[in-house]
């Protein structure tokens, strides 16, 4: 890395760098794998229902469901009225074939 800032920057000091964990995993062998969830079921008590997190959770999904909804629409109203702008323009009248004089009766 030192002579990455050498080569860069100019700089002539010689720089260690020492790239750190983000995280520090420990095995907690106190815990046994089948009772890992104890400690969250024990917090909500005696079978008590979360009313608050499932209301919560429908109106986000209600939420997010109606502005697809509206995004949909809005696109197809755009679509429609684009078509029916083209439909009206391409009504002209269809040239037929071609008249000769001398050949037209």
């Amino acid at each position: 890395m030192g002579a990455f800032l050498n080569k860069v920057v100019g700089y002539s000091a010689q720089v260690e760098i020492t790239p750190l964990p983000l995280a520090l995993l420990q095995k907690n062998s106190t815990i046994k794998w089948s009772s890992r969830w104890d400690y969250v079921l024990e917090a909500i008590g005696d079978g008590q229902i979360q009313w608050f997190q499932i209301f919560n959770s429908l109106v986000i999904v209600l939420f997010m469901s109606g502005m697809i909804i509206m995004i949909l629409l809005r696109t197809l109203h755009r679509d429609i009225a684009r078509y029916n702008q083209e439909d009206v323009v391409s009504t002209r009248p269809i040239p037929g074939p071609p008249k000769i004089p001398f050949l037209s009766p």
